[in-house]
């Protein structure tokens, strides 16, 4: 299984349009080094490409990875886009994949939770815009992902609900908002993609240590982070993520053989690879993911 980082900032990236602190200060003057926001592809024959996530630059991510790039006038290597998440962060770049009203086809199959896909055509209409086969991603059971054609990936996901943070244009958590995606190939090598945990449950541990890799939410390093640059900023927890200081002894600990932080808010001392804390992370043997980082499970 070959997986690609193609962003690993939470929401914003970074440098963050808006922000001037320590790191997007250092990112605009290219001493360390800019993250676009979260988002990986995974393939099994690195010809067939699966994405999860869509953040609002996405379009300039397809672009940007060769791997990517059609083999015709038209056409894409993805089959498939998997979402983690309602908020607009994870989400909004579906609709890259929008056609003309005179090109009825779909582009790629489409997989997200129910609650998913009822608050996003609620409020962004996406079903009559995109140009994708939707499919219901049925909880705490083993999915197997198809394309259009409806031939199987050589994937299967099992997405558990996990708590995380309602979107911010529906503030209201319920099942299915936020899920850990636990991706395994046909070969048995299994991925764990969480970008969004505000609390690690005995249910989410327990795939944690079953995974081959545990690609996970180091959004912030500690609670009053944000407070720090922004008065009217909240703690980690408030907006549904747990801290680096929280979850790394349980990284440490856990069975898999790759532990990977990613989704790392702009804010967050672990963009920075001369930090103090960058180097607590990498002496605990868990890695920090940066864009264009590819992994081969």
């Amino acid at each position: 299984m070959r997986v690609l980082f193609l962003g690993t900032a939470g929401g914003g990236g970074l440098p963050q349009w808006n922000c001037n602190c320590p790191y997007c200060n250092k990112a605009r003057r290219e001493s360390i080094p800019r993250r676009e926001e979260s988002c990986i592809a995974i393939s099994v024959d690195s010809d067939s490409w699966i994405l999860v996530d869509a953040p609002p630059v996405i379009g300039s991510l397809i672009a940007k990875y060769g791997v990517f790039s059609p083999s015709n006038v038209r056409g894409t290597s993805l089959r498939s886009l998997i979402l983690t998440h309602t908020d607009i962060n994870h989400m909004l770049g579906m609709f890259t994949f929008r056609g003309p009203t005179t090109h009825m086809d779909a582009y790629l199959t489409l997989y997200s939770t129910k609650t998913t896909q009822t608050l996003i055509n609620d409020y962004f209409k996406a079903n009559s815009i995109i140009k994708v086969k939707w499919y219901t991603l049925e909880l705490n059971v083993w999915n197997r992902l198809k394309d259009m054609q409806g031939k199987e990936l050589g994937l299967e996901v099992f997405p558990l609900s996990v708590p995380g943070k309602p979107p911010t244009y529906h503030w209201q958590e319920e099942e299915g908002t936020t899920v850990a995606l636990l991706i395994k190939s046909n070969e048995g090598k299994s991925v764990l993609y969480a970008p969004v945990v505000r609390i690690i449950t005995e249910e989410l541990k327990r795939f944690m240590d079953k995974s081959d890799c545990v690609i996970f939410d180091g959004t912030f390093w500690e609670e009053e982070e944000l407070l720090k640059y922004d008065p009217k900023g909240k703690r980690a927890k408030e907006i549904g993520h747990i801290t680096v200081v929280d979850s790394l002894d349980i990284l440490k600990e856990c069975k898999a053989r790759y532990k990977i932080y990613t989704h790392i808010n702009n804010t967050n001392p672990l963009n920075d690879p001369a930090s103090r804390e960058y180097m607590r992370v990498l002496s605990s043997g868990v890695i920090v993911a940066y864009d264009g980082m590819e992994l081969f499970i």
